[in-house]
């Protein structure tokens, strides 16, 4: 990786996402190098390292609502991230999946029904 990437956020990536963080902070910088450290400075080296939610917890809450938006790809990551953080095999499953994606469902009908009203 380049030498320009934020320390803090490496340490983060190797942690969390050991498989794919730092592939994806190369593909972001191949990108978009300043969108790449804005991404690195406010998430794995801002928002992941803030001590108000322990990881794990943190990872939990990810893993809630990526299972009510149906996001399989993220979700499979951040199962991944949040047993790597510290969380149980139970506690990832107790997480009440199917509940989370009715509510999401209709708050993404709402949505867009909201959006709809404003388009007409």
């Amino acid at each position: 990786m380049a030498p320009d990437h934020n320390p803090k956020a490496l340490e983060m990536a190797d942690r969390l996402f050991p498989t794919v963080g730092r592939k994806r902070l190369q593909m972001l910088a191949e990108m978009d190098p300043e969108f790449c450290r804005l991404f690195e400075d406010f998430v794995y080296a801002g928002l992941y390292q803030r001590e108000v939610l322990d990881q794990k917890t943190r990872e939990l809450c990810a893993v809630a609502a990526l299972t009510s938006l149906s996001r399989l790809q993220q979700l499979a990551t951040h199962i991944r991230a949040s047993l790597l953080a510290g969380a149980s095999r139970e506690e990832v499953h107790s997480l009440p999946g199917e509940r989370l994606r009715r509510h999401a469902g209709h708050a993404r009908r709402a949505a867009g029904d909201a959006q709809d009203l404003r388009g007409a």
